[in-house]
């Protein structure tokens, strides 16, 4: 896919979305699959980034979706991460196989060792980096939250960890969307410390005119009213923004577009379909796993038989024969040994 888009790259110098939000961020993210295709088709973008919240759950689909309008897919997850006593998000992006392995494997931690919260400890992201690309991230940003705290300290030492584990794999996020006014710091701490700076514009609705109905999903979201004071709200600027957008936005920091191009390039993984692959049951081939359901099935048939009186036993029969065929022709019946 690399070579493909460099050559789209060539053609037209644009902008790549690192951060579209689909509905798979559940009541979050607003912007469909086929949305997203249309809007790159008709901005002529060749890559696009899917970053759902904690979750892969649209990966195979996103990339089997984009692959097939032509449009490179690039599959990455905003985790919540805590690091000591502070908490925020980081955004990893896969680049190979074993990034998106590890990605699998960090986004699957947060739901099986979830207590209470859906969280992930800091180190287990720098444990488990290879194959990834990690962006400092936007807005409630696990960076961004330190330094609006005046925790300037402790932002140096979490980008100091990072970029010690990731060298060449992270880059500092720049977004322009009314949250969060520390890009100064960023900037500052990006070129102190030889850090490449890339412009970002998280998508949780497809146009600006959607900014209140998506507003509204919110609130069902934390379980509120729109004209609640204290709940979370996000800005009017949290749409999918044209190529032409982002660079006026950031004509003062060309470098941050650029580097879109270039991290788009580094990411050339695509999620593979595959068939299913049901375990066996106690080493036995599909044959052997087919007779010994029949028998079973038969012999518990019996025994209920002889404890529940019927008028027609054939009907039960009929019925049982016609199920085990259904399921033998599938492939099924060591399925439905492994989930007994």
């Amino acid at each position: 896919m690399s070579n493909y888009l460099q050559e789209k790259i060539n053609n037209s110098f644009t902008y790549i979305p690192l951060r579209a939000t689909s509905p798979y961020s559940l009541l979050q993210g607003a912007v469909t699959m086929d949305k997203i295709s249309q809007n790159c088709l008709d901005y002529n973008i060749p890559a696009v980034a899917i970053v759902d919240n904690n979750n892969l759950f649209g990966a195979l689909e996103f990339c089997e979706h984009m692959s097939h309008k032509g449009i490179q897919p690039i599959i990455g997850c905003n985790l919540n991460v805590k690091s000591e006593k502070h908490r925020g998000s980081l955004v990893l992006l896969c680049t190979r196989r074993e990034g998106y392995k590890n990605l699998i494997r960090l986004s699957s931690e947060i739901y099986i060792n979830d207590h209470g919260e859906e969280i992930i400890d800091f180190s287990r992201i720098l444990e488990l980096n290879e194959g990834l690309i990690c962006l400092s991230g936007g807005q409630n940003s696990l960076i961004n939250n330190l330094l609006v705290n005046n925790q300037k300290k402790d932002a140096l030492k979490v980008i100091d960890k990072i970029k010690n584990t990731f060298k060449d794999r992270f880059y500092i996020e720049l977004q322009r969307t009314g949250f969060d006014n520390v890009e100064e710091d960023l900037l500052k701490i990006a070129y102190e410390n030889d850090i490449p700076v890339v412009a970002t514009n998280t998508s949780y609705f497809n146009q600006i005119e959607e900014y209140e109905a998506h507003d509204a999903l919110l609130c069902i979201n934390q379980s509120t009213t729109v004209d609640a004071e204290d709940r979370f709200r996000l800005t009017p600027d949290f749409y999918f923004k044209t190529p032409q957008e982002m660079i006026d936005l950031f004509s003062d920091i060309p470098e941050a577009i650029e580097n879109t191009l270039e991290i788009a390039l580094r990411c050339s993984y695509k999620v593979a379909t595959a068939e299913p692959k049901l375990p066996r049951f106690s080493g036995l081939d599909l044959n052997g796993e087919a007779i010994e359901f029949e028998e079973q099935a038969k012999n518990g048939l019996k025994e209920r038989l002889k404890i529940f009186k019927v008028d027609n036993e054939k009907k039960y029969w009929d019925r049982l024969n016609s199920e085990i065929n259904i399921i033998i022709e599938m492939g099924f019946p060591g399925y439905f040994f492994n989930c007994c």
